[in-house]
This record gives structure tokens, sequence and C-alpha cells, in this order.
């Protein structure tokens, strides 16, 4: 009888420990969705920020470039050249010269101008050359950057010979242009328009627009075209990511999706009726809800009238949940048929004893590997926001200040892409090794994402964070991490640093070391950059 209740036992806890387990990866799985998630969408929002920041100055540009009286002709000017059957003007010729794969063309109906306004006109297209380029390097995903004037003109960068393309009256009809005209945009606002069919031939795009004004005269739109293959590129993902845009049109998406030149609705992709679009688009944004049999998250944009929906099946959770379970589920099994042998020698309170300690080692083990980063072996978020609960708890009634560091490795795509992805690794971990050896005992270090990491330092000010920030980009900067073939990797770090308090929520004083990390980035990176600076760089 004895025998029977020590087995019986034996299988309640196992059967408790499997169903932890599976609730445990389960949430954990949901947490990975949504951290891939926010990091796609903080993705999208930098991209988006990007792309309005090089609009913007040349809109800038291009509007104080028209106020002088007297504007020189460009280099490129010579090369214009008037085709009398087709009546267009272009610069085809340039294609001769040692400017052809650093230059765009412009094409234009009648001769070329001459009259003064004209004139001006064209010349701010060709002195666009420069920027264009940088621009398009910076954004390689950009298929067109162009400027396209009322004076019936565009240039477009890259060249494109003007026999596969050439302005024509149909172009100053399409939304690239007529949205940003002073009737549809009398504020004179960069504007997104929805996806449309390329005319240059690169297939579904969307455009950031931006008109461009002399005084109060309409002069042209500057925009930047990008691309449905390579914006689902940027979000390739194990999940089902769908960027769309304001007529719920998808601009984007992670699946396999042949567009064939046609734009897609999203009730259309997803097989879905319009009433479930709607409920879908009703959901709470930046949170994590189930809908229709899969989990969802939702984002919206500050910068760009798009949404971006996250989709994995609650199927798949459990299936991945269940599979993780299935080696401890047979180690589980083994144990209860271990169990009634031996039951045969020893007592059940002997049993029970040996069962218990390996029971809660086995699961302290799994809990402190789910708050430890699987590469780094520093904190991952969840692991340190525990910490920081705990050190909210020792003190609940004071307002305990703190100092928050958020670091980010500087242009890591590049390594990754140089050295590959294990190179990329060994540079996580030297780093971190670099940050916990800066740090006192009483500090906490996380991998908070990616190639970001997170320091908390309690009872410190923002000037010590940021010398201590200082201190750790300066050792950075000095490091050679011994890669393959005795080759050194090099790496440089950004650092937010922003003082806090333990009655702040740590998601906003994050987002003010975020912020600070920002101006950083924006300020050349390599750099150690205060949330106070903030304040006085406006």
């Amino acid at each position: 009888m004895d025998k029977n209740k020590n087995v019986l036992l034996i299988v309640a806890l196992v059967a408790f420990s499997v169903m932890i387990m599976f609730s445990n990866k389960y949430m954990s799985l949901l947490q990975a969705f949504e951290t891939s998630a926010k990091a796609k969408e903080a993705q999208i929002a930098r991209y988006i920020d990007l792309c309005s920041g090089f609009v913007g100055l040349l809109t800038n540009y291009g509007e104080d470039f028209l106020e002088h009286e007297s504007i020189p002709d460009s280099q490129f000017f010579e090369h214009l050249h008037y085709d009398p059957v087709k009546d267009l003007y272009h610069s085809d010729a340039l294609i001769h010269t040692d400017f052809w794969n650093s230059v765009g063309n412009i094409t234009g109906r009648g001769p070329i101008p001459e009259d003064p306004k004209g004139r001006a006109q064209v010349n701010l297209a060709l002195h666009f050359n420069k920027d264009f380029s940088r621009i398009y390097k910076e954004l390689p995903e950009a298929a067109w950057v162009y400027y396209t004037g009322e004076q019936g003109f565009i240039f477009m960068y890259p060249w494109i010979s003007s026999q596969d393309f050439s302005f024509s009256e149909a172009i100053h009809q399409e939304v690239f242009y007529q949205n940003v005209t002073p009737v549809l945009d009398p504020l004179r606002k960069p504007l997104w328009v929805p996806v449309y069919l390329d005319h240059a031939g690169k297939g579904l795009m969307v455009t950031l627009s931006s008109p461009i004004y002399k005084g109060n005269t309409f002069m042209g739109a500057v925009s930047i075209d990008l691309t449905n293959q390579t914006l689902s590129r940027m979000i390739e993902s194990e999940y089902e990511i769908y960027l769309i845009d304001d007529t719920d049109s998808v601009i984007a998406s992670s699946q396999d999706v042949t567009f064939k030149d046609e734009v897609v609705k999203l009730d259309s992709l997803l097989r879905s009726s319009p009433d479930d679009i709607i409920a879908m688009q009703r959901l709470p944004r930046q949170e994590l809800r189930q809908f229709g049999g899969h989990y969802i998250y939702s984002a919206v944009f500050q910068n760009a009238p798009w949404r971006m929906f996250f989709r994995v099946p609650a199927t798949l959770i459990v299936y991945k949940s269940l599979l993780y379970i299935t080696p401890i589920l047979a180690i589980g099994l083994m144990l209860i048929f271990t169990a009634f042998e031996i039951s045969k020698r020893i007592t059940a309170e002997d049993l029970q004893k040996q069962s218990m300690e390996a029971l809660i080692t086995s699961q302290k083990r799994l809990e402190d590997s789910a708050k430890l980063d699987y590469l780094t072996s520093v904190c991952n978020r969840r692991g340190f926001r525990e910490w920081f609960d705990r050190l909210r708890e020792l003190n609940p009634t004071s307002a305990v200040p703190i100092a928050l560091i958020l670091g980010d490795i500087d242009h890591f795509k590049r390594i990754n892409d140089t050295f590959g992805h294990a190179a990329g690794d060994k540079v996580l971990m030297e780093i971190s090794k670099i940050l916990t050896r800066n740090l006192s005992p009483f500090d906490a270090v996380c991998r908070w994402g990616g190639e970001e990491f997170l320091i908390l330092l309690p009872s410190k000010s923002e000037q010590d964070a940021l010398r201590i920030a200082e201190i750790i980009r300066k050792d950075i900067e000095a490091a050679g991490i011994p890669w393959e073939n005795a080759a050194l990797l090099k790496a440089t770090m950004t650092f937010g640093v922003a003082a806090s308090d333990l009655e702040t929520s740590l998601d906003d004083s994050v987002q003010k070391a975020d912020m600070a990390l920002y101006l950083g980035k924006k300020r050349g990176r390599n750099i150690a950059v205060s949330y106070q600076e903030i304040g006085e760089s406006l």
C-alpha cells in the first residue's frame, strides 16, 4: 500500500512539474513574440524618422537654394540635350562621362528652359545630385530619390535613361505629386502616399513626398520611393508581420507573398472579412491580445499613416510548448518507473525527499536560465525587471535616486554583414564582459535587446552615470577583440544616460535614456549623452 502511495505521489509531482514547465514555456514564447514585435516596431519607426529627416533636409535645401537671386549653372547643365522630335530635354549624355554612376537623369517637356525661373528650378534639380547620392547610400532600401518640378520635369536618382522613363504630364497627376500640392496639402507637410505601381518599373511602392516653395509659390516636390519588396525584407521574421497603409493596402509582409504588381488588401491576404479587419484595428495598441485563434500585437507610427500587425497562431505556441516538455515528460515517466522499482528497497520517506530535491533543483535551474541572456550571461529583460522589482520592494516608501545607461553598439549590422553573425556574437559577449567589470556588485547590466545593453546604477546621479558611461565607452573603443586569422574586431558604443528614481516605472525611465541615446546617434555615435542635454539642445 505504501509503495502505491509513493508512486502516485511521484506521478502527481511529475504532472505538476510538467504543467508548470508548459506554462513557463508558453509565457516565454509569448514574451519572445512580443519582444520581437516591439523590436520590429522600433526598427520601422526609426526608419520612418530617418526618411522624414532626409526629406526635411532636402526641402530646406531646396527652398534656401531658390531664395538666391543669382543661381550659377550646375556643372551638369551643359550636358542637357533637347530632342525636338519628342519635344523633350534630358541629360542622357551623362552616361558617357565619369559622372554616370553618381548622378541622376533629368527629363522635361519642351526646350531647355532659358527663363530665370525655369533655369533656377532645373539647376536646383541638378544640384540635388550630391544630396540624392548620399541619401541613396544611407537608405539602400530606397528605390528612387527624385524631384518633380512644377515647370514640367522630373529629376530621378539613380540614373535611368530617358528611353526607359521620361517626364509626361501624367506624372503631375500621380498621388506622390498631387497629395503635396497647395490644394491637397495647404499646411505644406511631408506626406506618405498609399501603395501604388511604379511607372519606372520597380513594382509596388510607397512614397514620402514633401513640397518645395519659393515664398508662397509651389515649385515642386522631393520624394523618396520604397518598394514593397525591400520593406518586406526589413521585416523578415518567423512570425506573421503585415505593414499596411491607411487604405488597408499591404505595404510589406514577412510572409512569402507574391504581389504580382497589384495592390493587395489586408482582408484579401488574410482571407478575413472586412469586419474582422476592423475588429483587429480596434485592438489596443502596443499590447498583446488574442483574437480569432491568433495572438496579435498592433502598432501605429507617429510620422506615417501606417499600422503594423504581428500575428502568431495560438496553436503554434501550444505545439512548441508541448514539444519543449516532451523530453521532460519522458524523463518523468522514466522516473516513475524507476521509483516503482526501487520503492521495494527504500522507504517512502526517502523516496519522497529525493524526488522533491531533484524536482526543486531542476525547477531552479530552469528559472535561472529564463532570467539570463543565453549568449552574454548577463540579465535578460525578464531577469532585469525582476531585479528592479526586488529593488523597489526593498525601498517601498523612499524615492531612491537611480541612473540608467542605455548603450547601443554602433553599426552592429556592419559587423554581422562583414564578418558573419558568429563575429557579432563574439562582440556582444566581449562587450558584456567590459560592461560587467566596470560596474560594482550593486549595479545591474542587462541585454535589453539585439545590440542594446541597459545598466542600472542605484543611488547614482546623472553626472555619476555619465562619467561611468564615458569610462566604458573609452574601454570599448580601445578594446581589440581577437577573431579568426588573428584579425581584431573593433567596435564602439553610443550611450544615453538619464537620472530617475524607483517611484518611476522602468519603461518611463528607459524611455528617457533612449531619447538621450537617440541624440547621441544624431551627433555621430561613439559618445555618451545625458538626458539633460536634450533640453539644452532645443
